[in-house]
């Protein structure tokens, strides 16, 4: 085969694939051979060459064969571009109404709503809308710019048939553009509204409403129906090169017995899909489906129902190349144990090793996680205590701090809706019931997200309330701290500014326990303003105390009283009484403001004759630049430094903490 013919215009020349023969059938050489144009195909849609994109397409489609699938239109009907009202009111102070109206339900199938966070900042929601006398059902796309508070229906889809199950995904083709951000929704549809034969489409548009298309991917056998869909996709790696795909089950139409796993995979954003059967010889239900960048795989966690009171978690691996190889772990054990509704994420980082399944077993709400690329599972861990569990649901965020979410609703004394996020088996944040306002419905299944906000991520959850009717927001907010501080040795009295910028470090601690750190965040401070804007992500409705400092300061000390805001103003410069033991020094007879103590270099809380002697050291040293010991911030470690430490040690200045 001539790549260089395939791959016109590419920039990438093949040196170190060579095939002597033709491959006329299927075959460890065959798949080579796919795997070197897959390759190829990336390089050419990620660098912008559609041309020889589409020419390696061709190619991989034919060597394919039967296994290509070409969209088919469906008709429908569509709607975009409506706001939602209703939406109104830490978590959340109220839970913000996503969609109001019936939600699709489904005596099997609780895979009715889908939440995703987008690359491009914006939270996506999809709600199977519930039948009506007015149609059988249809999609709905929502859309919120503003991390939850509105939301704006982008599309609104009548395929004139009734909905089983949804999955969503939300894939950016190019970061620097937001509106290229594009909305996929797979679905099971039918004529019938018990679902029999029901077949997979999916509807894809645009963040903006506009650039609609849809079309069905693939039917099944007669006497069979496709259910639970789940979307994956490597657009955490890519942008015009992402290929997308969907995992469903195939089940007879009675729903008792599952018949295989199904995958598909596009290379061309939903034009033509290349599927694989997956038979794994057991009744394998509710697929819950990921990509692993490391390996370029797709890992699917399943309930196999092994008998009525023995249902396991099982974790098949395949390649991302759809192909019916695969293999199986076991995630749980033993006999007799009904564990249920798995689902699964991966951290989208470029390690790809970190990995969670959620599944409920009776009266527990159970987590299992692997962090080496999922080659050995912990053993479960129960983080409901106890009560009536009915559907849990994790996700991840690639980057950032406590990046897993994980929530499920206990149904004793009333749905409540709880939820923790953190790092793999340490989830340092609990809340429960925060639907405290909302009924939730047992029919349709509640999702999470990790929000990311510049770096901190805060869980998010949407649920369907009871009936089910209407769909519900809440997140676990951050809030900004507007600080107002100044370093004494780099302020200048005269110019009535800093010498340079400088950092400042603030800590967020526990009232009760000022030992313990809740959060922490830095910012720069303003030149003129000696303002700062600090974001943290688990600043709660109660009272903290909160320590600043930089650098070569001694760390100031405050009360923050519990706020319903997500605004916390905190002025230490004009109202040096806020701060503990009002530890600071005047620096502004005119003006009357204040500083912190400048001198502490080593941070150990005292201003002593360690400080002295590190400034001694530098200055005799003739240091310059950027030094800690250059506390006013003239680039020179000089007399002017040791002056600010001595005084200060002279008069034993020291931090300041609560009793």
């Amino acid at each position: 085969m001539n790549f260089r013919t395939i791959c016109m215009g590419c920039a990438v020349i093949l040196t170190a694939i060579l095939f002597s023969n033709p491959v006329t059938g299927a075959g460890s050489d065959n798949e080579l051979e796919i795997d070197a144009l897959y390759n190829l195909h990336k390089q050419a849609a990620e660098s912008g060459d559609e041309t020889a994109a589409k020419r390696i397409e061709a190619e991989i489609h034919r060597l394919h064969g039967d296994n290509v699938y070409h969209s088919k239109p469906v008709q429908g009907n569509i709607e975009s571009g409506k706001p939602e009202e209703g939406q109104e009111g830490d978590w959340l102070t109220s839970d913000k109404k996503i969609h109001q109206g019936p939600v699709g339900v489904s005596a099997e199938h609780k895979r009715s709503l889908d939440l995703k966070f987008g690359e491009d900042n914006n939270l996506y929601a999809a709600v199977n809308v519930g039948p009506s006398e007015y149609y059988n059902g249809n999609i709905r796309v929502y859309r919120s710019a503003d991390y939850g508070k509105t939301w704006t229906q982008i599309l609104n889809y009548s395929g004139f048939v009734y909905i089983s199950s949804i999955s969503m995904l939300v894939e950016s083709r190019n970061n620097n553009v937001g509106d290229s951000t594009r909305v996929v929704v797979f679905h099971t549809v039918s004529s019938s509204s018990n679902f029999d034969g029901a077949e997979l489409r999916y509807v894809s548009i645009r963040r903006d409403g506009n650039g609609f298309y849809s079309g069905s991917i693939a039917s099944p056998a007669a006497g069979n129906e496709f259910t639970s869909v789940s979307a994956l996709s490597d657009g955490a790696y890519y942008q015009g090169a992402t290929y997308i795909g969907v995992v469903c089950t195939e089940v007879n139409d009675l729903n008792t017995s599952a018949q295989n796993l199904r995958y598909f995979r596009s290379i061309n954003w939903g034009s033509t899909w290349v599927g694989a059967t997956i038979a794994t010889g057991f009744q394998d239900f509710n697929p819950s489906a990921a990509y692993k960048y490391t390996g370029d795989s797709v890992f699917i966690a399943v309930e196999r129902r092994i008998a009525y009171n023995d249902k396991q978690i099982r974790l098949i691996a395949t390649k991302f190349t759809p192909t019916s190889a695969h293999n199986v772990r076991n995630i749980t054990s033993g006999s007799l144990l009904v564990y249920e509704n798995p689902c699964l994420t991966i951290q989208q980082s470029q390690q790809s090793d970190s990995m969670l399944i959620t599944a409920e077993r009776g009266t527990y709400a159970l987590s299992f996680h692997s962090t080496n690329y999922g080659a050995t599972w912990t053993n479960e861990q129960d983080h409901s205590g106890s009560g009536n569990i009915s559907s849990t649901y994790c996700s991840s965020w690639p980057t950032g701090d406590n990046p897993f979410t994980i929530c499920w609703v206990n149904n004793s004394g009333g749905s409540q809706l709880n939820v923790i996020s953190g790092r793999l088996g340490m989830y340092v944040n609990s809340s429960t019931n925060v639907n405290s306002y909302n009924n939730i419905s047992g029919w349709v299944l509640p999702v999470c997200v990790s929000v990311n906000m510049s770096g901190t991520n805060s869980p998010a959850v949407a649920y369907a309330g009871s009936g089910p009717l209407d769909v519900f927001f809440d997140m676990r907010t951050s809030k900004m701290l507007y600080l107002t501080y100044l370093p004494q040795a780099m302020y200048n009295p005269v110019s009535n500014r800093l010498n340079r910028q400088d950092t400042v470090r603030a800590y967020l601690r526990k009232h009760s326990d000022y030992s313990q750190i809740v959060d922490s965040a830095t910012a720069p401070l303003n030149i003129h303003t000696f303002e700062a804007e600090i974001q943290f992500g688990r600043m709660d409705n109660e009272d903290y105390y909160l320590e600043v400092r930089t650098r070569n300061t001694i760390a100031v000390w405050s009360h923050i009283p519990s706020t319903n805001s997500g605004y916390v103003w905190l002025d230490v410069v004009r109202y040096p009484y806020y701060v503990l033991g009002s530890n600071e020094v005047r620096v502004n007879n005119a003006l009357n403001y204040y500083a912190a103590y400048s001198g502490d270099v080593n941070q150990d809380g005292i201003v002593d004759g360690t400080d002295t002697q590190m400034i001694d050291n530098d200055a005799n040293a003739f240091v310059s630049g950027f030094s800690v010991q250059d506390l006013n911030g003239d680039n020179f470690v000089d007399g002017t430094d040791a002056l600010y430490a001595g005084n200060n040690a002279y008069s034993f200045v020291s931090v300041v903490t609560p009793p």
